[in-house]
């Protein structure tokens, strides 16, 4: 059974135009270890690795299922059914499964790739420690916070701290974690992380300022005492200025306030859910409108909607608003000039969440803040390939995806009923 899928799986491979190129090679080495050495042969192993591959770009995500699933099959019959050799085919079964949008069997694959890890390797092996970081993502990426931070702390007790990158990674992680959840502090591990990377010799001056203004922008987030002096630690690596920026909002309360603010009604109810992976592309059933869209502020795809009273597309994309914002020298805006051609409903809702966004204000070398502004021009380009980038400004806008997502299924009085207090 399992040579005659493959047969129907190479034949459709055969058909496909945008794999002429390399179709001949992969196909020839398939049939000639078939023919050599069997079916069964571990020798088909990384052929059909490549050839699922290139399915998968193609966006033949049921074939190239399959050939991971043959992967793995090969696995079984060579090293047995839990065997940790079969984890990388489980990953890309992962990453077919995501692309399909079957996102109950991206939730069976994560914990059973966990359980083979936990069957094959002891407490601290790094192999371990990776499986418990993905599963953990798993849970931070589907909002299930409690599950992810004991997975994550869970895995930094065990860690060997002389792996200071691996190190620094799950502290991030579980930050973010506290910072989407709405909890405390994630200042405090972003404050781990600044103080690990200062004294290493494994991470260059740009990324030990990094860490250094990442702490003192989530200390800035949370209207925390000591971000001035956070500022000011990060000239010893580097004398150029540090500008005013967004850096988001503070909690997922703030996406709630910020609909309500605006004075719209929400009535949208989607079943939505947004996913991102680990190689930060998120993923949606939303046709046509991700959860969230916006940039450099994310905001709720349905509200949009509501405002506009139309999901079309290609009118969304036409709106565009320019945006001039005072701030202090606390990071709170001041005065918000806005210009351009969205109706005023759209813009009222920006401006809502504008005044809940806090701010980097202009530091010295000193660490003294001042007042100052940023301009930018605010589009609402659908896009549902949306970059998860590693700076603050990625973490904002997970939060806000997550939160529109809340609203979207259950209503705004759910939502505040369900993060941390202000």
């Amino acid at each position: 059974m399992r040579r005659n899928a493959i047969i129907l799986l190479l034949a459709a491979f055969l058909t496909a135009p945008a794999t002429a190129g390399v179709k001949g090679g992969l196909l020839e080495a398939i049939e000639r270890i078939e023919r050599e050495e069997g079916a069964l042969s571990i020798e088909l192993y990384q052929p059909l690795q490549e050839l699922g591959l290139t399915l998968l770009e193609n966006g033949e995500h049921e074939l190239a299922l399959d050939t991971f699933r043959r992967m793995q099959h090969l696995i079984h019959q060579t090293f047995g059914v839990h065997a940790p050799e079969q984890m990388k085919s489980v990953e890309l079964i992962i990453e077919a499964y995501s692309h399909m949008g079957d996102f109950a069997e991206v939730e069976t694959q994560q914990r059973f790739i966990y359980d083979v890890a936990k069957r094959a390797f002891a407490p601290g092996d790094p192999n371990l420690t990776h499986a418990k970081a993905r599963l953990a993502r798993w849970y931070r990426n589907t909002a299930r916070f409690d599950e992810a931070l004991k997975l994550y702390r869970s895995a930094l007790e065990e860690l060997n701290k002389a792996d200071e990158q691996r190190h620094v990674a799950l502290l991030r992680a579980e930050a973010l974690t506290l910072y989407l959840a709405g909890e405390c502090c994630a200042s405090e591990k972003l404050s781990e992380v600044a103080g690990i990377v200062a004294n290493s010799d494994k991470f260059d001056f740009q990324e030990k300022r990094r860490a250094i203004v990442d702490h003192a922008d989530m200390l800035t987030l949370e209207r925390a005492d000591g971000a001035s002096v956070a500022y000011k630690t990060a000239f010893a690596e580097n004398d150029d200025p540090i500008d005013a920026a967004m850096l988001g909002l503070r909690n997922p309360r703030a996406v709630t306030t910020a609909i309500l603010s605006s004075r719209i009604s929400f009535s949208s109810q989607r079943s939505i859910i947004d996913l991102p992976k680990e190689s930060s592309v998120l993923f949606s059933n939303a046709k046509p409108l991700p959860v969230s869209i916006g940039n450099p502020v994310p905001v709720c795809s349905a509200t949009v909607e509501e405002v506009l009273r139309t999901s079309n597309v290609a009118t969304i994309n036409g709106y565009f608003i320019d945006v001039d914002v005072e701030i202090d020298d606390r990071g709170r805006a001041q005065h918000i000039e806005t210009d351009g051609n969205a109706p005023v409903a759209l813009n009222r809702y920006l401006r809502s969440v504008l005044r809940e966004t806090r701010y980097r204000p202009t530091t010295s070398s000193e660490g003294t803040a001042s007042s100052s502004s940023i301009s930018f021009r605010q589009t609402f380009a659908v896009d549902n390939g949306v970059a998860m980038t590693n700076d603050l400004s990625g973490w904002n806008a997970l939060l806000t995806k997550q939160a529109c997502q809340v609203v979207q299924r259950h209503g705004i009085s759910v939502m505040n009923a369900s993060v941390a207090a202000d």
